[in-house]
Parts: structure tokens; sequence; C-alpha cells
């Protein structure tokens, strides 16, 4: 429950208040009960261990709430005060059931399976398909335990492979029709689908293990995944009366490389140094889709496409994404990389000295059909870039980026001598782009850094149209798309364990202390970035938007850990 009061004459930045009531409450209540029957058994040099398990889950949330505005009377809280107020309500109710069946098998410690099959019903799936059936399936095998092998470097070599499906439920609502409801009357938005299924996700993974001279421990997996019958909004024509409906339409595939290599630099009684260095790599990609290719804000949901792919309006940087047939003797690159047009004789940087700014002119080219096409140039001022569509049509919607990086790196190392241990982790993400709107909010102000140009030549400096034309009016602009590369100190801690015999002779044994250690821990210590806002990561994984959000923390805990 919560109630948040705006006091009538409450001084905000803009005015007085006039008063306003708000009043949310909520209630959720979840019950799970699972009953699990295990089975051991050994079959000679096969060991078995078998499961079945049931489970069951209940969700229940309600929700009610009113806004009430203008408060008549002062500091009375009730919303009978306030001259105009209206409110809601909700009820959301989801149940589950599932079926398990799970078996491992274990021979000779040389060939290990595994194996599951889950049934699992729902009331979020469509009442025509509500119960869905998933498995996964697991093998390995040891082959520096057999009595061939060959290599004594190498004392473990083990090769794997697993297949497993697994489904995304769709929203408590997609399944039902949907309306409207206002003072014009009741109108149908969203058109139930009887027949609406989870996501289905289909991963397969196949990896290497190697443990070479009893301290080398290295491996690479290779996963690729299939994900069938996407969740979409596909949109109606006006004649159905509903805007839109959820279907399954679309798959997506996916596959991941890893790879990591760890040992021990030093080991003794004293002294010990591991280190642990992985390395991967995931791209995703739409191979499937049964609706029109459509734009979501700066992404572009169409078949052939990388998931987190930037899109938007890009600037020239080159004479190849004018018009075809400009004559691009009239451009020329500035101090920001980008392409504008300075006519014939003149330089970028001659704008104040001869007057031209806010002087235009209009190109005439053929294009490739013969046919004319005007455009318009602003001396010195930066041009959207043309490229081709799916269809092989001119478009200003182009490709500005990703926010998938290139690769990820990490480095781990734990350092121990005698009671003191140190662990580092390094983090590094390369080539992923974000998009900077907490900058492009700061160019809509005129309060950015570099609108100040501070410290420029007089004939480098710019009118202030240049930049509202990078702000290109709160539209997507790769201005605002910067190489989000990183690396940070993610972890660093510090930690000493005190001699149990030194412990309890402290305490006499009196207390049953048999253990004392004291840790200092370190997250987010630093960060090593081109990136001009306050954290590569602060926008999100997939299409990476930074948007006011919160950087991570740097945090500095302190601990001891008893142990009795």
């Amino acid at each position: 429950f919560q109630s948040n009061i705006t006091p009538r004459g409450y001084e905000t930045e803009q005015s007085l208040s006039t008063g306003s009531i708000f009043k949310d409450q909520r209630i959720s209540n979840d019950m799970n009960a699972s009953v699990t029957a295990a089975f051991n058994k050994a079959f000679g040099d096969l060991t078995t261990r078998t499961r079945l398990r049931y489970l069951m889950e209940d969700q229940h949330y309600e929700r009610f709430w009113v806004e009430g505005d203008q408060t008549q009377a002062y500091g009375v809280p009730v919303l009978d005060n306030a001259a105009e107020y209206d409110g809601g309500s909700s009820i959301t109710d989801v149940r589950s059931e599932g079926y398990y069946f799970i078996s491992a098998l274990d021979y000779q410690g040389k060939y290990v399976g595994d194996f599951l099959v889950r049934r699992d019903g729902s009331s979020l799936f469509g009442p025509d398909e509500r119960w869905q059936t998933y498995y996964r399936a697991s093998a390995a095998w040891r082959l520096a335990q057999e009595d061939w092998w060959p290599f004594e470097a190498i004392d473990e070599f083990k090769l794997r492979y697993s297949i497993g499906t697994a489904g995304g439920r769709p929203g408590f609502s997609a399944q039902y029709e949907t309306y409207s409801v206002g003072s014009a009357g009741i109108f149908p938005t969203t058109l139930g689908n009887k027949a609406l299924k989870p996501e289905l996700t289909t991963e397969q993974e196949a990896g290497l293990e190697m443990v070479l001279f009893n301290k080398i421990n290295t491996g690479a997996i290779y996963a690729w995944r299939t994900t069938e019958d996407q969740l979409l909004r596909k949109p109606l024509l006006s004649p159905v009366g509903f805007s839109s409906q959820w279907i399954n339409g679309g798959t997506v595939e996916a596959n991941t490389i890893e790879a990591w290599v760890e040992t021990a630099f030093i080991d003794t009684p004293d002294m010990t140094w591991t280190s642990r260095f992985n390395f991967d790599r995931t791209r995703q990609e739409i191979t499937e889709l049964s609706v029109t290719p459509w734009r979501s804000g700066r992404q572009y949901i169409r078949e052939g496409e990388s998931i987190g792919t930037f899109y938007g309006d890009r600037w020239s940087t080159s004479c190849s994404e004018l018009p075809y047939g400009t004559d691009c003797s009239q451009f020329a690159t500035n101090d920001d990389g980008l392409l504008v047009w300075v006519g014939n004789g003149n330089n970028w940087d001659e704008g104040f000295s001869k007057d031209l700014w806010f002087t235009s002119t209009d190109i005439v080219t053929m294009d490739e059909d013969g046919e004319e096409r005007t455009t318009t140039y602003a001396w010195g001022r930066p041009i959207k870039a043309l490229g081709l569509d799916y269809r092989g049509s001119q478009t200003n919607f182009l490709n500005m980026g990703t926010s998938v990086p290139d690769f990820n790196l990490s480095w781990a190392n734990t350092l121990r001598w005698k009671n003191l241990t140190l662990f580092t982790l390094l983090d590094a993400e390369v080539g992923a782009d974000v998009y900077n709107q907490t900058r492009g909010y700061s160019y809509r102000d005129e309060a950015a850094a570099d609108q100040d140009q501070f410290g420029k030549s007089e004939e480098t400096k710019k009118p202030r149209i240049y930049y509202q034309d990078l702000y290109n009016t709160n539209a997507a602009s790769s201005w605002f798309v910067e190489d989000g590369t990183f690396l940070k100190v993610r972890e660093l801690s510090l930690r000493y364990t005190f001699d149990a015999d030194m412990v309890r002779s402290w305490f006499n044994g009196g207390l049953g202390l048999d253990g004392l250690s004291v840790n200092l821990i370190g997250r987010n210590l630093l960060t090593i970035t081109d990136y001009t806002g306050y954290d590569p990561e602060s926008g999100g994984i997939i299409g990476a938007t930074d948007d006011f959000g919160y950087p991570n923390f740097r945090t500095i805990t302190a601990s001891i850990e008893m142990i009795f």
C-alpha cells in the first residue's frame, strides 16, 4: 500500500502545486509446491540416478489505484477533497503445472549421460495449446580414461554434446480480446488468440575440455540455438475492428563461441597463483518473419537482420552516401569527420570569414533510372546519408551500428601468500556500440560540452544550427552512437584467514569458534573507455540505450566471517 499526497501550495520547479492525491493498493500471493521422488541404483559399472517431480505454481495479483487533482482544503488527505479524480483496478491470476522425469547415467566414469522430459501446462498458453512438452539430453565421453589413450601429457580429454528445449511464455492478456474504455464508448484494441503458444527455443552445444600436464585446464564450446514461434504483435487491417493481435510468427537463430584456459603458475604450501582467461562471442539473426517488416524505435525487425542493430539517420562521411551522380568537388570533410557542402573553391573552415553560413544551393542529379533529383544543401551543415533498404529503394533509415560486441574477455587471478588471498577480475567488452540518448538530450537543451566549442579557433567554430541538425529533433541520429568498448576492474578483493589454533587460543575454546577471516571487497572500481557517458553498461545489453540510466555502482564492502 502506498499514498502520495502533494499539498496545495507546494512549490515545484515550475509553479505552485494545486494539490494532488494518489493512493495505490496492491496484493500479491504466490504459492509454489513440489513433490520429488528419487531413485538411485547401480547395475555393475552403471550408476543411475532418477527423479520424478511434480510442480504446481499459483500466482495472484490485485491492484487498485486512484488519482485526484486540485485539492480544495489544505491538509485534508481524503479523496473527496479533490475536485476531480479517477481510478482503476486489475486482477491477474496465473496457474501452471509441471511433470518431470530426470535421469543421469554414469558408466565406469567414462561415459556420462543426462536426460529430462518435462510436461508443462500454463494458463498463459491459449486454450488450444494449454500443454507443451520439453526435453533435454546430454552425453560426455572421457577419452583420456580409456586404456588405449596414448597421450600421457593430456590427463583429461572430454567430448560432450547436449540438446534441449525451453519455452518463453506469452504475456497475461495476449490470448484475450482487450478493449479500451473511455467517455466516448468502448473500443476494441487487441484480438485474442486461442491458439497462442510459447516461443520454442532449441539449443545445442558441443564442447571439448582438456587438462594438460596435470596443470593447465582448457576448453572450448560452440552453442547454437533456434527460437521458433516468436511472440509478435501483428497489426490488423481496419475492417477487423481490432488494431492488433499477438501471434506466433518468427524465428531467431543465434550462436555462441566460448573458450577458456586456466592454470596454476605457482603451487606451493605457502604460495599459490591461479589464473583464468575467458573469451566469448555471440551472434543473433532474424531468419524468418511471418509479418511485414516494421520499425521499432531504433530497431528494424525484418528477415536477415541482426538483433541489436541501431537504425536511423546516419550522417554522410563520404561521397558514396550522397545521391547518385553528385559532383563531389563541392563537398569537404570537416573536423568532425562529416561531409558538408562548401561550394566551389571553398574550405569547410571559411564559413565565417567568407560569410558562407546560412547560404544554400540546389544540386540536380540524375539517378540510375535517368530521372532528375533535386537536393538542397545548406552550407557547412551535416547531410543525411542515403542508402538502399531491403527492397532496393533509397532511404535515410540506415544501419548506425550494433550493440552486440565483437567479443568479450575476462581475466581472473587468485594470489595466495600464506593466510592472505588477493583476487582480481578484469572484464572487457570490445566493439559494442551504445546509443547515448542522455547526450542527445543535452544537445536538445544546448547544454552539451562540445556545443560550447571551448578552445576552438574562430575559423573552426560552428553556429547553433549545426548542432541542432545533429540533434535531429529527437529522431535517431548516428551522431549519438558511440563506441562502448571498455575495460573494467570488475572486482578486487583481499582476504585474511586467521589460523584456527590462534583463534581458539584467543577465546580459550569457550565460544566454539573454529575459524575467523576478514574481507575487503571492491567492485566496479575502475572503467577505462572512450565512451563519453558515465558508464557504457548503463544502457543495458541488446539495443543498448543510455537514457539517464544509473551506472554500475562502485562498492567497497568489508566483512568478518566466523565459523563455529
